[in-house]
């Protein structure tokens, strides 16, 4: 929008002036300089229509401030001799009231054949024939000359050798086609073949990513079926690759894991493992059933130890509670040791004397340590019991043996039935019994008095059982065995 100008005109022989008048947009010149023969018309864009007597359709539009290539053509690198291609290209045009306009299909540049001396291309827009110009005191001139407007496109223009060096690669990676597991050696020979090439020819492989993208596809599924192939023999030991080989291969797409062709190995190692496990978790269960060790579970740490061992030695690291089957091993070998040891004992007490009767009484202690169950696996627990019957006997009559010794008194001549039945007794004791006599040497000391006794000319003097001092008016009396005669 601009201010208002002053036109002047002739009328009847006097010049008029007339302020704040609009600007002249557009004044044509030779045989388009004529009249208009239908109202205006003004697209969207603001561009303004007529026709005038000569038939010419006028369009007065914006200014163009510039154009510019908005999208490039598919091909900007070119083998010399060839011709610009414009596919693909679009050329835009900026207004100077703030449109654009795409251009594309009025633009025009050289069908001359390229040569390596080319390094771009003009794009040219040769459609305006009028200008304008704004002077603030003439106001808008029109009619300026306009020179065509013009943008720049970069080409590479290769030589023939270059461009079959080029082409001889790209022709390359496009054999590789459809990535497989077999894809390696054409993937390597189209590497080779670009790394081969100067690198100022390299951008020029317009298929590149078409390597790279087939390199990394194989990549992943060769390493897929290498980890497959890396399983073998399906053991517990190989659970971590099988599940990484199972990892790698769900990583992939639908379409590369059809490619995978030994697949079926991954299934099978997956359901011999499966198996393994199993196995593995039933021996597991086996050693959990076992609970608190008693002698009554020997069946079952029997059926658990044959478990494992039937185990593969490589599953057998699965076993996570094995310990716990070796510790009630352990505990339960302990509990039949314990047993064996007291049955042994019995036996080697042999012969019942009353010098056993510590080893006797030692031999009880142990069985009594038993268990109730454990008791009862004790096979010759009765002979202890019979042994025990008979040492008590033996002690009886020792204890018989002792009191008739007790039974003496002080001595006197008519002690001597008395010392004589205590003899008697003790000399009907078994030898070993003997021993158990506590006051052996009392009745030894009563016979010695007795005989004083009894032959006091060859004694002349009382022998003493013990007790030295003696009371006055005591003489002529025996000695005693502790106790007062009645």
């Amino acid at each position: 929008v601009v201010d208002g100008v002053t036109e002047q005109y002739m009328s009847k022989g006097q010049m008029v002036t007339v302020e704040g008048c609009a600007p002249v947009l557009f004044t044509p010149s030779g045989s388009q300089a004529q009249y208009a023969v239908c109202s205006p018309i003004v697209d969207e864009e603001g561009t303004i229509y007529f026709k005038n007597d000569s038939a010419y359709m006028m369009a007065v539009g914006s200014k163009i401030n510039r154009i510019q290539v908005t999208q490039l053509p598919d091909k900007t690198t070119y083998t010399e001799g060839e011709v610009f291609a414009p596919s693909g290209m679009k050329v835009t045009a900026y207004l100077a009231n703030g449109m654009e306009r795409d251009i594309t299909s009025y633009v025009t540049f050289s069908q001359d054949p390229l040569t390596v001396a080319d390094t771009d291309i003009t794009i040219y827009y040769n459609h305006v024939l009028y200008g304008d110009r704004f002077d603030g005191e003439n106001g808008n001139e029109t009619g300026v000359a306009v020179l065509p407007l013009e943008t720049y496109i970069d080409l590479t223009v290769l030589s023939t050798e270059e461009h079959t060096s080029v082409s001889s690669v790209m022709d390359l990676i496009g054999q590789i086609g459809e990535v497989t597991l077999q894809s390696d050696n054409a993937i390597q020979a189209a590497r080779q073949a670009y790394n081969a090439l100067p690198e100022e020819l390299q951008p020029y492989v317009t298929n590149y990513d078409t390597l790279t993208d087939a390199e990394e596809e194989y990549k992943a599924l060769h390493k897929v079926a290498s980890l497959i192939d890396g399983i073998g023999e399906a053991t517990y030991a190989k659970a971590e690759a099988i599940y990484k080989a199972r990892d790698a291969y769900d990583a992939l797409t639908m379409e590369q894991q059809a490619k995978i062709t030994n697949y079926e190995l991954l299934t099978e190692a997956e359901n011999t493992l499966a198996k393994l496990i199993e196995e593995i978790n039933l021996v597991e269960e086996q050693i959990r059933g076992i609970g608190i060790v008693t002698l009554g579970q020997e069946a079952a740490i029997q059926a658990a130890r044959l478990a494992y061992d039937k185990l593969p030695d490589d599953s057998k690291a699965g076993v996570e509670n094995y310990d716990v089957l070796v510790e009630s091993e352990k505990y339960l070998d302990g509990l039949k040791k314990a047993v064996e040891d007291v049955i042994v004992s019995i036996d080697a007490m042999g012969e019942v004397a009353y010098s056993k009767a510590d080893t006797i009484q030692a031999v009880r202690e142990a069985y009594d340590a038993l268990t109730a169950e454990q008791q009862e696996r004790v096979t010759n627990r009765q002979k202890l019991v019979e042994a025990e019957e008979i040492l008590e006997k033996l002690i009886a009559e020792i204890d018989s043996v002792e009191n008739k010794i007790s039974a003496i008194g002080t001595v006197t001549l008519e002690s001597e039935p008395a010392i004589q039945a205590a003899r008697e007794a003790y000399g009907r004791l078994p030898e070993d019994s003997k021993a158990g006599v506590k006051n052996y040497d009392v009745l030894v000391a009563a016979e010695e008095a007795l005989d004083a006794l009894k032959n006091p000319t060859e004694n002349p003097q009382q022998p003493s059982t013990g007790n030295d001092d003696q009371e006055p008016g005591t003489a002529g009396q025996g000695p005693s065995t502790g106790e007062q005669g009645g």
